[in-house]
């Protein structure tokens, strides 16, 4: 009898135990269900967890404080481990508002899932522009200069560091191969590539020569912990983009107008609230806000495009 009640006890058990997926395990900073109260849910992608929470939860609970007469209680954050995951928590309802770069919102919005909204100035600034580098002694000048050599991007999930260069550079009908390495060389007719993983790995792979070419944001090249005093001088920029937009917010498809209008005002009208201050400087130093106006509809539509173009002849999403 004693045995039979354990072995009922290790069934049941099993059968109400939560399920832990490990790595592929959405992150909350709240429980998924909190009886009586409503959240404001704010998602985003990103390896490091623990490192975002702590930046989104400020503006969460700010925004949150200003959307009680809509019966939110609180902020939420949820943090997935890549766009898929986003995707399927977009599908389920249980993501309100995104922070994401321009290449994931138009992904997002091209799946009718999501609605971009506002521009971020993302530590004070509202674009920035991808940059290719080269030595000065190279003999490269353009893009199809690139031919039968090698360039470093930056990883595979990076707006400037990846999508943007390499889409720019197969609008001009340039054959893109990835490398094992960068001690292999690029076949004669096409542009080999590596991934660096880090901005500063590529002003130093194209110093010490071992590629011919690498990416990065204008912003980067400006930092001297990005790249070193040393290394500028021997380097110089042969090619950059137009403008691209820092950071998009956006909104699930469908969120209810009444909320969706009132988080849109609360975000733009945030700068010029004190309140707001340390929730936007948490907030990866956010200056302000911005309406997505005609102009900046063109500069997302040209992501989605090379987007679109990186997606098709070098990555399946």
């Amino acid at each position: 009898m004693y045995r039979f009640t354990i072995l009922i006890f290790i069934a049941l058990t099993l059968f109400t135990a939560p399920i832990v997926s490990g790595n592929n395990q959405v992150q909350s900073t709240q429980p998924e269900i909190t009886e009586g109260k409503k959240a404001i849910v704010l998602g985003r992608v990103s390896d490091n967890p623990k490192k975002h929470m702590a930046q989104l939860q400020s503006i969460a609970d700010y925004v949150a404080s200003k959307l009680v007469s809509h019966g939110i209680t609180h902020g939420k954050v949820v943090i997935a481990k890549d766009n898929r995951q986003l995707i399927n928590l977009l599908k389920q309802g249980r993501v309100d508002w995104i922070s994401e770069t321009p290449f994931s919102a138009t992904l997002y919005e091209d799946q009718s899932l999501a609605e971009i909204i506002l521009l971020r100035w993302k530590k004070g600034v509202s674009r920035y522009r991808t940059i290719f580098i080269t030595r000065k002694d190279s003999g490269i000048e353009k893009l199809e200069d690139l031919v039968g050599k090698k360039i470093a991007f930056e990883d595979p999930g990076s707006t400037s560091g990846f999508y943007v260069p390499a889409g720019l550079l197969l609008q001009e009908k340039l054959q893109l191969t990835e490398l094992p390495s960068a001690r292999d060389a690029a076949p004669e007719h096409v542009v080999g590539y590596i991934f660096s993983r880090a901005e500063m790995n590529i002003s130093t792979l194209v110093f010490r020569r071992l590629v011919d070419a690498g990416t990065m944001s204008n912003l980067d090249w400006h930092e001297s912990d990005r790249v070193h005093e040393k290394m500028k001088k021997e380097l110089k920029i042969f090619y950059e983009s137009q403008d691209i937009p820092r950071a998009l917010e956006l909104v699930r498809k469908d969120l209810d107008p009444s909320l969706k209008k009132a988080l849109t005002s609360v975000l733009i009208e945030a700068h010029e609230d004190p309140e707001a201050e340390v929730a936007l400087k948490n907030y990866k130093k956010t200056k302000r806000f911005e309406i997505i106006d005609k102009n900046l509809r063109s500069e997302i539509d040209t992501i989605r495009k090379l987007r679109l173009i990186v997606s098709e002849e070098l990555v399946q999403f």
